[in-house]
């Protein structure tokens, strides 16, 4: 468990509105560093409209099937969802969110209004040091994650075929993944080592950076670095958090420089 990162990565506010120009230079720089920010904030001032306002920091609002009328997605139990990996209980292997979309979420936020009685922890891993494993023990399986049509992701009417690794326009390393039970996944034979070796990394604990995320928290990520996940809890929970997708281009900042390029 990485929890060093967790501890650099700690910001204490009372909300996301009551952020100092301090506390918003820090949070930018813990998020580029990192990959990842984690608020500390006063459950009683952190509600739905005070989350919203990351909007001037992280970019406009994705909306996802699911979301209410802020935009907010519900990560919480509902039995009615069962194709969803955000409406169970179960153990959720590490991934990045939107892997069906042809432009992915840039930058993921997560509130949390009720914390798991036990477990529920959130995962992370850096998707640069998957890279770098791989670099190191499998390059030419590397360079097949590089291939644009490695993937094949499904699940309802949606459907993507893509890289799992690509750089962006400005060299930027970015990453899709997604290996649950929950979605029709196929990769290609010659891939399906390296895509083992993948999975093997990111489910071992000590790759892992786990953070057990309480009420008036929020946990904010570089969707197209961080890889997320989270342990079981029980299934009579009460945990409830809230989600938001945003675009990663702010209106009142300067364009998010999300990821380094990695020789």
């Amino acid at each position: 468990m990485l929890s060093l990162e967790c501890d650099r990565s700690l910001i204490h506010t009372r909300s996301v509105s009551a952020l100092t120009p301090r506390q918003q230079t820090e949070m930018m720089a813990c998020f580029k560093r990192f990959g990842f920010v984690i608020l500390d904030g006063d459950p009683a001032e952190c509600s739905k409209q005070d989350f919203i306002q990351l909007t001037q920091y992280f970019g406009n609002i994705i909306r996802h099937n699911q979301s209410d009328d802020l935009g907010i997605l519900p990560i919480t139990l509902l039995s009615n969802y069962p194709d969803y990996a955000n409406t169970h209980h179960h153990h959720l292997a590490l991934h990045t969110d939107g892997a069906f979309e042809a432009v992915p979420p840039a930058v993921m936020a997560m509130q949390c209004e009720v914390a798991a009685e036990r477990g529920g922890l959130s995962c992370l891993v850096d998707g640069h040091e998957v890279y770098r494993y791989l670099r190191q023990v499998d390059p030419v399986g590397l360079q097949y994650l590089f291939e644009p049509d490695v993937f094949h992701i499904q699940r309802d009417n949606q459907l993507a075929q893509r890289a799992i690794f690509w750089h962006d326009r400005d060299g930027t390393l970015k990453i899709a993944f997604r290996s649950d039970q929950v979605a029709k996944i196929t990769i290609r034979p010659h891939a399906q080592a390296v895509f083992e070796r993948v999975k093997q990394f990111l489910a071992d604990p000590a790759n892992q950076i786990q953070w057990s995320l309480q009420p008036g928290q929020i946990l904010i990520f570089d969707n197209t670095r961080m890889l997320h996940g989270r342990t079981a809890f029980p299934p009579n929970s009460r945990r409830k958090i809230n989600g938001l997708w945003f675009d990663g281009q702010p209106v009142a900042t300067d364009a998010l420089n999300l990821n380094k390029s990695l020789d």
